[in-house]
């Protein structure tokens, strides 16, 4: 298998997954990075509850450090799908002129809007607005691959 495609979509798509592998890995990190446990405890405060999670009739007695350990798991997911999605751009010959190239690349379009969007809960800065500007990039690099762009 070939690992670059000769075409320029899949150039950039390489390019987009070894970005996205590396995002990926330091995403790993990102809750000891943003000091999310110093953010959301205090070590007297570890068993201190919060409004409790409710869904219908289950009750969830939600604790602080439980919100560290959502913190983790959150940016876990996020590890995985980042690395899947790195993957999938760096074999990208593999798969581009495949019945299902359009519907990957538009999946992976939707993930990078999701992921771009986002970026607003956490500001507008102008840090927020570069972030938000390289994912929606990402995400039109992918779209205009679904739509065939070669």
């Amino acid at each position: 298998m070939v690992l670059m495609s000769s075409t320029f979509s899949g150039e950039m798509l390489f390019v987009a997954g070894v970005f996205t592998m590396g995002l990926g890995a330091w995403h790993l990190a990102v809750p000891r990075i943003f000091a999310f446990g110093a953010a959301i405890l205090r070590s007297d405060q570890a068993d201190a509850a919060v409004p409790p999670f409710r869904m219908g009739p289950l009750v969830y007695a939600t604790r602080r450090v439980d919100l560290v350990g959502l913190a983790w798991v959150m940016s876990n997911a996020a590890s995985y799908a980042l690395v899947t999605i790195g993957l999938l751009d760096v074999v990208a010959s593999a798969w581009l002129g495949r019945p299902e190239a359009p519907l990957i690349a538009a999946w992976i379009a939707g993930w990078w809007a999701v992921r771009a969007g986002s970026q607003l809960a956490i500001g507008r800065r102008t840090v927020d607005l570069a972030t938000m500007s390289v994912f929606g990039l990402l995400a039109g690099l992918h779209l205009a691959v679904a739509a065939g762009w070669r």
